[in-house]
Formats: C-alpha cells, structure tokens, sequence
C-alpha cells in the first residue's frame, strides 16, 4: 500500500497473501484456482483487485475477504495477465488476456472489450492512474507461419478507441505513461521513443 501498512502478493501456488508490515506477518492467504498473474490495489476504497491463470478477477478487501468474483470466460486463452484497479472511489477494472482487453465496472460488469480480431496479440504495458489512457502493444501474428507480421503502440482512451498509434516493426518492450496522459516514454524496436 503507498503508506507502507501492508503488502499483497500473488504466487505460483494459486494463493493471495497479505502481509501486515509493521509487524512483519502474515494476516491472510487467499486461494484462487490457479497461478496468481497480476494483482492491484486501490488505497481509496482499500480494495485488491487479483486475476491469473483460472481467468478469473477476485477483489478482495484489505482483510482478505471475496467481494466479487468474475470469469472472463475467453475461449482461447483466460488467463489473467495484466489487472488494474483506477484509483478512485468509482473505480473501474482494466483487465486483459493475450486476446482481449477489458475494461469493467467495479461490480464487474463489461463496460467495453477491444479486441482487433483474432489474430492480433495483445499487451498492456502501462495505464493512467484513473485509467482515462492505456498503452498496449498490439501485434499481428500468422497463425500459419507464427511470424509477428505488423505491430504498434496503441494508446486507447476510456472509451476503448484508439487515441493515437505509432507503427512498430519488431516490439514494445516498455512503455510508460505520464499520469495525466499527455506523453508517453518507449523502449520501441530498441530505441527509446519520447511521444
């Protein structure tokens, strides 16, 4: 948490844990059905978000206790890569799997999914704080051949359409996001790029 209270971390062994820092315990595990990919707090409303390997979303609140629960039910690929929790009382969920991003209610309802089509791979590098921008490397692959064909950084808005694009040749290996929005930091094909 950002007053250093506590710590919440999700392991390979399916389990959530939160730590109480002060003290130097544990107060709490909390078993999810498979690896633990990705894990969000929101130091607001005190809430942790938690996805992984089951293609599930968990919040939990600071004492370990299930507030929702919700399986994004992909066919192809569910896990739970990458999860964020904006940071406000109203928050919503950023989610995605290597196919989808979605962008959910805080009751975990689909407020809007971005998917170009079947083919194009999907990887959120960064998001706002409040979530009004995400920058995500989106990469058609040839299912045929499985050679990376075309790609970009991607920034979309919160309303899951493209603010801008910048073409990538091989990959995104890092992207960042001013909290306002209003530049982006890359590490594209190599090269450090200022937008």
């Amino acid at each position: 948490t950002p007053d250093g209270s506590y710590a919440f971390v999700g392991c390979d062994d399916g389990n959530v844990y939160g730590f109480n820092i002060s003290n130097k315990s544990l107060m709490w595990k909390y078993q999810t059905m498979g690896s633990v990919e990705a894990v969000s707090i929101n130091p607001c409303a005190k809430l942790i978000g938690v996805g992984g390997m089951d293609g599930c979303i968990y919040i939990l609140n600071y004492s370990g206790n299930l507030i929702n629960k919700r399986n994004l039910n992909s066919s192809i690929n569910s896990s739970v890569y990458y999860l964020k929790l904006t940071n406000c009382y109203n928050y919503n969920i950023i989610a995605y799997n290597s196919l989808k991003v979605h962008y959910l209610a805080k009751n975990l309802t689909t407020l809007w999914t971005y998917c170009p089509d079947s083919s194009t791979f999907i990887e959120i590098k960064d998001a706002t704080p409040d979530g009004k921008y995400i920058a995500l490397f989106t990469n058609y692959v040839d299912y045929l051949t499985y050679d990376d064909c075309e790609g970009y950084l991607e920034i979309l808005n919160k309303n899951g359409t493209i603010a801008w694009q910048y073409p990538v040749f091989d990959d995104v290996s890092y992207a960042k996001i001013t909290s306002d929005g209003r530049y982006v930091i890359a590490i594209v094909d190599n090269k450090l790029c200022f937008f």
